[in-house]
């Protein structure tokens, strides 16, 4: 396991299912809420893929995920810069916040939100004013996926 922190200017994303997105094209709150047994938000560290730029990158999470996931053509992939999500999570669960990469054996650049929770419905609330359209990317592209 890497535990690396990962740099702020750098960008994570998320995999919102449909039932997250809002009729706007944008993500919901419910779509950064931990499940029962998580510890972290999970996230996937873009630059980890050297010299690709975000929609590369991009699709090179599309492929990982999917191998773990089944993936929408209604859900989308939200990227996010780090330094202002700890920013934003830090403050609003009053907690230090970090992004740590947590590698996997199916998902190399699979990272991890640590002082994340679930208690603070505003933080879930400005998560989600974070992200603009720009942010957004296809969840499933074709069939091939």
């Amino acid at each position: 396991m890497s535990n690396l922190k990962i740099e702020d200017e750098h960008h994570v994303c998320r995999y919102c299912k449909p039932s997250s997105m809002g009729e706007d094209g944008l993500p919901l709150t419910s779509a950064f809420t931990l499940r029962t047994n998580e510890e972290y938000l999970s996230v996937n560290w873009l630059e980890y893929y050297k010299n690709l730029g975000i929609s590369q990158a991009i699709d090179r999470v599309r492929k990982v995920v999917q191998r773990k996931m089944n993936i929408k053509f209604q859900g989308r992939f939200v990227t996010m810069q780090v330094g202002m999500l700890k920013q934003i999570v830090s403050t609003k669960n009053k907690v230090p916040c970090d992004v740590i990469h947590l590698p996997t054996m199916n998902d190399e650049s699979h990272s991890g939100v640590i002082g994340y929770n679930n208690h603070n419905r505003l933080g879930q609330s400005d998560i989600v004013r974070l992200i603009q359209r720009k942010d957004v990317y296809l969840g499933k592209i074709s069939e091939d996926l």
